[in-house]
């Protein structure tokens, strides 16, 4: 990328120039900068390089951090570290690159020229650098599903490099709970499963001397421990096995989450909850809410519902223990350990009965943040109720349209982005996902009308504009509107049988190339002529559930079936 016409651009003697620059949609990549002076060597001019995500509005006055449309460079800034190079004396030809990547959507170069000391950049240009993912999937359907989609993969991949990251542009961590969503989000584009055995066996590796794990890892010593954060790591490895049939693989990791299933059990209350975690460095953070703080308590206090210090549990601790319990069941039943199966679903239940016993508002109908809290409630906890099973049914719709409909007027603490995804799983499992559709999916559409190229973390908190955690609608593209659902379900025999359950009526028209469990890939197409095509690249046993009624059926290489759906 040469500036002014791929021609070089040259800044006088004596001047003080400021350029700002604007990539496609943000990235992560090295910059590269050569450039040469001319005039008295002994003077240095001065480069300064600011790498932003956005334009925001004006923070000089003290006022607090917001953005808005984040393509704003009349009345917007750009904030963010500044790198600063200064010219060698005696040298008049340099290039500049950084040893690390910087994140960026614009970069404003500001270049002092001493007296008698011009400078001329030759180029200027970057080069991206994400993890090789290999990409199989493609989309084609309405301008909004192809937008939410390619801003999804745009997302994901930017927090992806030697590991998965939280954000690119601030800490760069490997957290487990964002990254169990983001190990998901991949599996919906690609066949490629390395980073992702990396990843868990980075977090296999952190095992502490209480069972748990590190909550970010690698990292250069022990951080504040976020127990919750262990059990994403177990639904991590029951993901993993559910995609890529390898036993093998995950039988190495069953004595560490026995360990931490352990620890959990270990903390269970007179009530038979999961109550305080009281070991020195430990966070019982669940989400980012701005409710849940606790000025007097600190730090330590933010992200973690009241009831956890007023009734001393926290019942989504609970919620989560026991759907991660039925998970390390699934896990043991793969290896006929049949036994420590059939224990873990007791414990499991045992926790569901406990919840409904002691933190349910029957007069509401709601689950609360903790035992006997009321007036405390969150979609969190309805959320994780339905998915741990504590309800179910028609009760289970009535929560959910209750969670999302009516939140603000029964005070329920709104979940965060992070937490949508499990949102969209509650909805989906509830049997209410299209009804609710539009609603959950207009966040991300406000997104895009604030000139988005990449999601941003949070709705309440503005920092960053890149969060893995956040890529969610790549996921409910593939696995609910086209409908490559998974696990996929096994015969007699061990063969697998994909299930495909597209949502058509959600949108207009839909083209796209996906990748299933076992290594191939599928083709689906309709459009508003009521034909549903399937093409697959593999001889493979698939279930079509079209408008509740399913067609089994025996799809043969490269031969083109259509369905036709009865409206």
């Amino acid at each position: 990328m040469l500036l002014q016409n791929d021609r070089p651009m040259k800044l006088e003697a004596g001047t003080n120039s400021i350029v700002e620059i604007e990539s496609n949609s943000l990235t992560t990549g090295f910059l590269e900068f050569s450039f040469e002076i001319e005039g008295h060597a002994s003077l240095a001019p001065k480069i300064e390089i600011l790498c932003a995500e956005s334009y925001e509005n004006d923070m000089d006055g003290g006022q607090p951090r917001s953005k808005e449309d984040r393509t704003n460079f009349k009345t917007g800034k750009l904030y963010g570290p500044i790198d600063t190079y200064i010219c060698h004396a005696n040298q008049t030809k340099y290039s500049y690159e950084p040893f690390w990547w910087r994140t960026f959507r614009y970069i404003r170069i500001s270049v002092t020229c001493p007296p008698h000391t011009s400078l001329q950049f030759n180029s200027i240009t970057y080069r991206s650098t994400h993890y090789p993912l290999p990409i199989t999937t493609t989309i084609s359907s309405t301008p909004l599903v192809d937008k939410l989609h390619s801003t999804s993969v745009n997302t994901l991949l930017n927090c992806m490099h030697e590991t998965h990251e939280d954000c690119p542009y601030y800490e760069q961590n490997q957290f487990a709970m964002d990254t169990r969503s983001q190990l998901l989000f991949s599996y919906t584009i690609s066949h490629s499963d390395l980073l992702a055995r990396k990843t868990i066996h980075e977090f296999f590796a952190s095992r502490r001397d209480d069972g748990l794990l590190e909550t970010n890892f690698p990292n250069p010593g022990r951080s504040m421990n976020i127990p919750q954060f262990s059990l994403y790591w177990i639904f991590m490895v029951h993901d993993h096995l559910l995609h890529f049939q390898d036993i093998t693989f995950m039988k190495k990791f069953l004595g560490t989450i026995d360990g931490i299933l352990d620890h959990f059990s270990d903390r269970l209350n007179d009530l038979g909850l999961v109550g305080q975690f009281h070991e020195e460095g430990t966070w019982a953070f669940v989400d980012w809410v701005k409710e849940w703080f606790t000025p007097s308590r600190g730090f330590s206090s933010m992200g973690v519902p009241k009831a956890y210090f007023d009734k001393g549990a926290a019942t989504i601790n609970s919620l989560v223990y026991a759907i991660a319990l039925r998970s390390g069941a699934a896990l043991c039943e793969a290896v006929s350990r049949k036994d420590t199966a059939s224990e873990y679903l007791d414990r499991a239940n045992a926790i569901i009965r406990s919840v409904n016993e002691n933190c349910y508002d029957s007069n509401k109908s709601l689950y609360l943040d903790g035992p006997g809290a009321i007036g405390q409630s969150s979609q969190h906890v309805q959320i994780f109720a339905v998915l741990a099973g504590a309800i179910s049914g028609e009760p289970a719709k009535d929560l959910m349209r209750k969670t999302i409909h009516e939140r603000e007027a029964l005070g329920l603490a709104k979940a965060s982005f992070a937490m949508s995804f499990y949102m969209f799983r509650a909805v989906a499992q509830a049997g209410i996902y299209e009804e609710v559709w539009e609603e959950l999916i207009g966040p991300w559409e406000k997104m895009l009308d604030q000139n988005l190229t990449t999601w941003a973390e949070s709705e309440s908190m503005v920092r960053s504009d890149c969060h893995g955690w956040s890529a969610t609608p790549m996921y409910e593209i593939v696995r609910e509107i086209a409908g490559i659902q998974y696990p996929t379900t096994k015969d007699s025999e061990g063969g697998l049988t994909t299930i495909i359950k597209p949502r058509h009526n959600l949108v207009k028209q839909m083209k796209g190339t996906f990748v299933i469990v076992g290594g191939g890939s599928v083709d689906i197409s309709w459009d508003d002529s009521g034909v549903i095509k399937v093409l697959s690249s593999d001889d493979i046993q698939v279930q079509l559930v079209l408008m509740g009624v399913t067609h089994d059926t025996k799809l043969l290489q490269g031969v083109e079936q259509s369905f036709q759906l009865e409206i």
